[in-house]
Parts: structure tokens; sequence; C-alpha cells
């Protein structure tokens, strides 16, 4: 895992050095400190702070992102997708379809009515088949890296981190 000063980060993200620091002021990318007081940033905040401008490019509030990023650390997403031994599949143009075993069903109408609240620019759809339950999310152009980083697997420390909007 690499480790990242304030203004490397920032040219890796392609953001100013003010931003993160205003980022960090509130609250969306906490920083760890040096003994000499100098801001330390991990992959997974690099992660982060793509995200978060992903998420500004679509026109989101701060409060907005600040809402997707408890989903984000919570893991609520691929916390169920892990417990429910899920099936994932990407779709072409931008989303992706989850397959689940039925009894999760109340728990994924859940997830969708607060991501609807949330992020009204996406769609979803429930579909019961049998003893299942599918979850298809569509995402328009330039969304899909906030349906990645809801619905993917935790990266692994060894992974490139995925590019953002």
């Amino acid at each position: 895992m690499s480790t990242y000063r304030i203004s490397r980060l920032a040219a890796h993200a392609g953001i100013p050095t003010t931003t993160l620091r205003y980022y960090e002021k509130e609250g969306l990318v906490p920083a760890a400190r040096t003994p000499g007081g100098y801001r330390l940033y991990t992959d997974a905040d690099a992660e982060r702070v793509r995200f978060i401008a992903a998420a500004k490019h679509l026109g989101l509030s701060l409060g907005r992102i600040r809402d997707l990023l408890g989903v984000w650390d919570g893991g609520m997403c691929r916390s169920l997708l892990a417990d429910a031994d899920a099936d994932r599949e990407e779709l072409r143009g931008g989303g992706v379809t989850v397959r689940l075993p039925a009894v999760h069903a109340a728990r994924l109408a859940e997830l969708v009515v607060a991501e609807q609240e949330c992020c009204p620019f996406l769609g979803f759809g429930l579909t019961f088949d049998g003893s299942h339950v599918a979850l298809t999310v569509r995402a328009p152009e330039g969304v899909e890296p906030l349906v990645a980083a809801l619905f993917d697997r935790e990266p692994a420390a060894t992974e490139e981190p995925r590019h953002r909007c």
C-alpha cells in the first residue's frame, strides 16, 4: 500500500491541494499525520477522492456525497452481496445486475429505497424469479464509477486504482 503526502495525492487525483484540505475540514477525507504534522494519505484515500470527484462531476452536493460515502464506508452493498453469495453481471451501457437468494429481498428493497432517494439519476429494478431476486441498477454515462464503488468487491491492495470521471 502506498502513502501520499497532500501534494502527491492532489496531483494523482487531479485536484488542487486546497480542495483536499477543504474535504478534510468537511470530514470527507480524513488524513493521518506524520510526527512533523504532514498529512498522509493511502491508496484507499486516493480512491475516496476519485469517488468524490466523480460525484461532484455529476453535480451532487457535498451533503449527498457525504451520504454516499456513508454507504460506501459501511459497505452496505458489498456486505449484502458477500452475505448472500450473490452473482454479479456488468451491463452494456453502464450498470450492473446482481442476483441473490430471494430471502434477501426485504434488505435489498430497503437499500434500493435509500439509494433512490440519494441518487435519483440511477435506475433500479427488482425481478423475482423463483427462489432468487435480481437487482438491476442502470447508470447514465459517467456514473459507472459510483455504481462500481457501491457494488464492487473491495479492491485488493495490489490493484491499481480504477479511473474515475
